[in-house]
């Protein structure tokens, strides 16, 4: 899984979402996505009430295609979430 940072930001923690889509119809997929994206969201909210930030990324990261379960079809990536701490300002001492 090298590249996850270079493609998305250096955070300590990237939730990926990833889901089982070999027995979903092809008319179904678009809920499947929309599923994804609302736990994503639903995530970084749930972060920033314990004092994290968080950062989305919607597109799939292509060489997760590679990860064994989902090389064989058995998944596929469909959300990012990075979470960490707010990164304070030298100057400022501000978040």
């Amino acid at each position: 899984m090298t590249g996850l940072v270079a493609d998305y930001v250096d955070a300590p923690v990237l939730v990926l979402l990833c889901a089982p889509t070999q027995h979903v119809a092809s008319k179904a997929i678009g809920d499947l996505l929309v599923r994804a994206g609302s736990l994503g969201y639903a995530l970084w909210l749930a972060a920033r009430t314990h004092g994290l930030e968080a950062t989305v990324f919607g597109g799939a990261h292509t060489p997760l295609r590679l990860v064994p379960g989902m090389a064989e079809g058995h998944g596929r990536h469909l959300f990012t979430v990075a979470l960490g701490y707010p990164e304070q300002h030298p100057a400022s001492g501000r978040e």
